[in-house]
Formats: structure tokens, C-alpha cells, sequence
């Protein structure tokens, strides 16, 4: 029977969630807080680690980075809650190898823990082969069938173990990720299932993606074309489907929000490969992994400041950019007038001599708008400003500024040019949005 250590300080949620484990065949057992934790898991071990992020002493990321330093064997699932969000996009970053949030505990929690758990015990019958490989270059074209996912995801798992120096952490991460591109390309791509039909249980999925096939036979026609690439440095995947694909940049704003489960997958994908990039047409996703990390070696998250200030009443999170850089992006005026070099991550932009722009415009207002930056992307948020802020000719609040994107302030427009990589960004995907 599997051990669980259910680890948050909420005696009612341990007693409710340790009693659903239980009643599901899994042994509990119970630590208040991450400090507990670790003392149990240093006398201890449990197969696998669930845990709350917003804790006492040391929270649900603090927690995981711990475990990935000492006990790098023990997967570690997070329980998110409303306000958690950037806590746990950071700990699936820092070793975590996946969350469920706690709206959706009844429906996806047990079924989450055992599908970890079973992805953790990849077969080692070809070990002493691949200890003798250099490189592996697999290419796959796969029917419409989820039963050919679990094997493969296995084989890939096995590669990376023989080759790489990746610790178990690494290797179920990787494994969490790549199922969940298989999952995206053969049932959202290809079947065009909602994507929030393909989050629950692995038999749930597989139940509705075999109905879709007979019901909808063009569609199961449709294949799969992988390809891995496996090095002693470095994992990466190609998985491209049949499907139509789509708009890349409306739909790259995923969420981690207890109601909102149709980003899961991307969520994932996103916090656990180092780099997560999508064509154009969205039908091809690449995702890279460096094997050469060891525990703690991977560098620390950015650090995260507060900004209190009036003029954001949503706390604005700014992370310190990965390089030192000259210029942090630049406001390219379309209308002749001046260009914004912008050298800091919070800018506020207006009429009034005490902005960090000042637009000495009479359709600008004094307080116009705030600039900030959040994980590698910049964000503005209106400041209650007379005519609007426009992101692509929409009046927004608040709202993610892509690169390219036209800001109109007033009547005024500028592209916005920065490169999300060089400001600390993992791939093309936005983090969540916590604001």
C-alpha cells in the first residue's frame, strides 16, 4: 500500500483529505507544516509527498526545494488554492511534479497521486544498454490511440535515465510533460475534445477519446508525429498533430485557478520543461529539458518584490531579469513622435512630472497607466485614466503586453519590443497571471 505524507496546516483539510486517501487504499500520514515534513521524511520515507503551499515557516515551495535537495526520489504534488498560484507555478519550476487545486480535490486527487506514482516506476530492464548509448533520436507516427502514450512516455523515461544525469525529480517531471503533450496533440489536436475534458482520469480520457473516435471516424484517421531526441545534456520532443491547431497567442494565457481547469495541460508542460515552444499554427509544440542538473543544482527562481505603491492595487510582482541588460524593451512610437527606452520593470506613464514617462500630451492623463514586468513579460495596468489604455485596439484594465503588440495610450500608439527569453521568460508560454 502506498505511503502518503499529507503535509498542511489546516487540521480540517488533513482530516478530510487524509480520509479520502484512506478510504482509497493509500497509508496517511500527517505533518503541519514543511518543517514537520522534513523531519518526518528524514526518520521516514513516503512514496509521494501532497502538500499545501500557503503555510507557516515553510510553505509548499520552500518545502519542495528541499526535498529536491535531500530526498530527490520522492515525487511531490502540490494542493493549490486562490492566492497560491505564483507559489506553485514556481515549485512545478523548482521540482514538484504536478498540482491539483483543492476545488477539484474529490475528482482528480487520488487518481492524480496513483497516475505519479505509476510514472515514476519506469521499467529499468534495459538499463545496462543504454548506459552504452551517445544519443537516441526517436521519430514515432502514432494512430489515434491513447493506449500507445503510457508506453512510450516509458521508453523515453528509460533513455533519459540511462543517459542523462538526471535524478528521479528530473525524470518524473519529464514524464508528467510529455504525457501531457501526447494527451493535448492526440485528444484536443487531433479528436478536438474540449481541453477540459482531458484532465481527469487516465480512464476518463481514454473513455472519451475512444466514444470520439467512433463517433467522429474522420477525426481518428488523424496521427501523431513525434519525435525525441535524447543526449547526455539534453532532452527534446517534437509532437506535432493532425488537427487544426490554434490561435497561439489568444490562448497562451493559461491559468491555474481552482475553476478553471481547461490550461492544466499547458500549465504543466510550461513549469516542468526548461523551454515549451508552439508553432505558429499551434499544431507543434517542441519542449527541451536539460539533463545535467543534479538536486539543487537548478539556478533560483527570480526574486519576487512587493510593490505596495497606490497606484497598483493588485501587488505587481517584478522579478529581477535573468541578464544584466542595458534596456528592458522599448516603446516604439507610430505617430512620429518620441521612442520609451524602458530600463526599469515598473514605469508609470502619464501627463504628470512625476512619471517615470511623462507624456506631455492634453489627452493623456496625469496618472495614466502603469507599466510592470512579471516573470520576463511585460503587463500594463490603467490607472483610471480619462480616454483608456488599448492593448491591439482593445480598451483594457489590466492586461499581458506581448511583444509587437500596438499600446495605445490616449491617442498615442506604440509597438511594444522586448524579448521575453532575455527578461528571464521559459519559452514562449506566459506564466500565470496572478493579478
Amino acid at each position: 500500500m502506498p505511503t502518503v505524507l499529507l503535509v498542511d496546516d489546516s487540521a480540517t483539510d488533513r482530516q478530510i483529505v487524509g480520509a479520502m486517501l484512506q478510504k482509497n487504499h493509500l497509508a496517511v500520514r500527517f505533518a503541519e507544516n514543511g518543517k514537520g515534513a522534513l523531519k518526518q521524511l528524514r526518520s521516514q520515507q513516503p512514496d509521494i509527498v501532497l502538500t499545501d503551499m500557503q503555510m507557516p515557516e515553510m510553505d509548499g515551495l520552500q518545502l519542495v526545494r528541499a526535498i529536491r535537495e535531500e530526498f530527490s526520489h520522492i515525487p511531490v504534488i502540490l494542493m493549490t488554492g486562490m492566492g497560491s498560484e505564483t507559489l506553485a507555478a514556481q515549485a512545478l519550476q523548482a521540482g514538484a511534479a504536478s498540482y491539483v487545486p483543492k476545488s477539484k480535490i474529490n475528482e482528480l486527487l487520488v487518481d492524480s497521486i496513483n497516475h505519479v506514482l505509476q510514472l515514476g516506476q519506469a521499467d529499468s530492464d534495459f538499463q545496462r544498454l543504454i548506459d552504452h548509448a551517445t544519443v537516441t533520436d526517436f521519430h514515432f507516427k502514432l494512430e489515434n490511440d491513447v493506449t500507445l502514450i503510457p508506453p512510450l512516455v516509458t521508453l523515453v523515461q528509460q533513455m533519459v535515465g540511462g543517459l542523462g544525469q538526471s535524478d528521479a525529480a528530473v525524470i518524473l517531471q519529464i514524464g508528467v510533460a510529455f504525457e501531457q503533450a501526447l494527451i493535448n496533440a492526440m485528444c484536443c489536436g487531433n479528436l478536438e475534445l474540449p481541453p477540459e475534458d482531458c484532465v481527469g482520469s487516465w480512464e476518463a480520457v481514454s473513455q472519451l477519446a475512444s466514444d470520439k473516435a467512433v463517433s467522429s471516424p474522420d477525426l481518428a484517421k488523424r496521427s501523431c508525429l513525434v519525435r525525441a531526441i535524447v543526449t547526455r545534456q539534453e532532452l527534446k520532443v517534437t509532437v506535432r498533430d493532425e488537427g487544426n491547431g490554434f490561435d497561439v497567442e489568444s490562448n497562451l494565457a493559461i491559468s491555474m485557478e481552482d475553476n478553471d481547469l481547461s490550461g492544466r495541460g499547458l500549465v504543466l508542460m510550461w513549469g516542468l520543461m526548461d523551454k515549451v515552444v508552439f508553432n505558429k499554427t499551434g499544431n507543434e509544440l517542441t519542449m527541451t529539458k536539460s539533463l545535467t542538473h543534479k538536486g539543487g543544482a537548478e539556478a533560483e527562481p527570480a526574486k519576487v518584490e512587493t510593490d505596495s505603491a497606490a497606484t497598483a492595487p493588485h501587488a505587481a510582482h517584478l522579478p529581477t531579469p535573468a541578464k544584466s541588460l542595458d534596456k528592458l524593451g522599448e516603446l516604439i512610437a507610430l505617430d512620429g513622435g518620441e521612442s520609451v527606452v524602458m530600463r526599469e520593470p515598473r514605469l508609470t506613464i502619464g501627463r504628470s512630472r512625476s512619471c517615470d514617462v511623462v507624456l506631455p500630451f492634453s489627452d493623456v492623463s496625469g496618472q495614466h497607466c502603469l507599466l510592470y514586468m512579471y516573470c520576463g513579460w511585460w503587463y500594463v495596468k490603467d490607472l483610471k485614466s480619462s480616454n483608456g489604455v488599448r492593448v491591439n485596439r482593445v480598451l483594457v484594465d489590466q492586461r499581458r503586453v506581448p511583444p509587437g503588440s500596438v499600446l495605445s495610450i490616449g491617442t498615442h500608439r506604440f509597438e511594444v519590443q522586448y524579448n521575453p527569453s532575455d527578461l528571464g521568460a521559459v519559452g514562449i508560454t506566459p506564466p500565470v497571471d496572478p493579478f
